[in-house]
């Protein structure tokens, strides 16, 4: 038996099959199924365009579990997983791994990436917090909550359109943070912000450098094998060259300096 669903995640196209083929075990049962509608409910797509969009194959025969990821018939990826302590949430794990590798494929044939990065929405623009674990992510996204909206809470999708460029957030976080709303809509991005942990007071201080950027912002993106080709690149460059809005933030733990802080600079 074999389970189609369409989804739409960052403006294009995806079609997932999941089938099992054991002659014992089925797999991925109903509930399964249900889990995963459940999970991805905010990309759901009734129909999608045959033309260019992603389809992602994962099916289990007596061995193993397969993967295959391909796009206007050409293979991108494939990975074979050993049928070890298979359970629920590993599928789980291993059907949201697939799609956000498909998605990561896109992003780098678009132009697009994946930033470790928190995000909060201001005046209906994107701020992104980026920094290493520990830097402070989530710490600020959670300071800020009271007056921003939060997008995420440890990454978020970047893709240009028409000479602009956009947040999406990630559907691989949602089991992860229920105080977030998920939706697969775009939000214009606004500013970028690296994070320095400070016990002096807050400020917020524009980068101008551009392999300074580079350095920090390439140093938290997470990058399919397919993006190291030179044409991802000389695109990335050109995001670091058009977008202007780079900022490194100097924070500490208070709410209200923060909250002040954005509403004068922003």
């Amino acid at each position: 038996m074999i389970f189609q669903i369409k989804l739409k995640i960052i403006d294009e196209f995806f079609v997932l099959y999941i089938g099992d083929y054991s002659p014992k075990n089925f797999t991925f049962n109903n509930n399964f199924f249900k889990k995963i509608k459940k999970i991805l409910k905010p990309w759901l797509a009734k129909k999608t365009k045959k033309i260019n969009s992603t389809t992602i194959n994962i099916y289990v025969n007596k061995k193993s579990l397969k993967i295959r990821i391909k796009s206007n018939y050409k293979l991108l990826f494939t990975k074979n997983i050993s049928k070890v302590n298979l359970n629920l949430k590993s599928l789980l794990n291993i059907t949201l791994g697939s799609i956000l590798m498909a998605v990561s494929i896109r992003l780098s044939q678009t132009g697009g990436f994946i930033l470790h990065a928190s995000a909060c929405l201001f005046k209906n623009k994107a701020l992104v917090f980026v920094g290493k674990s520990g830097a402070g992510k989530s710490t600020i996204k959670d300071l800020l909550s009271s007056s921003l909206k939060p997008l995420s809470d440890d990454v978020v999708f970047i893709k240009p359109k028409k000479n602009k460029y956009y947040l999406y957030q990630p559907f691989h976080q949602i089991m992860k943070d229920k105080k977030i709303k998920y939706t697969n809509k775009k939000f214009s991005l606004g500013k970028i912000f690296f994070l320095v942990k400070s016990n002096k007071r807050s400020k917020i201080i524009m980068i101008k450098n551009k392999e300074k950027i580079f350095r920090k912002i390439s140093s938290e993106m997470w990058l399919p094998g397919e993006s190291i080709k030179k044409n991802y690149w000389i695109k990335f460059y050109e995001f670091i060259s058009n977008f202007r809005d780079f900022f490194e933030i100097n924070f500490r733990k208070k709410r209200n300096e923060l909250i002040t802080l954005f509403n004068k600079k922003n």
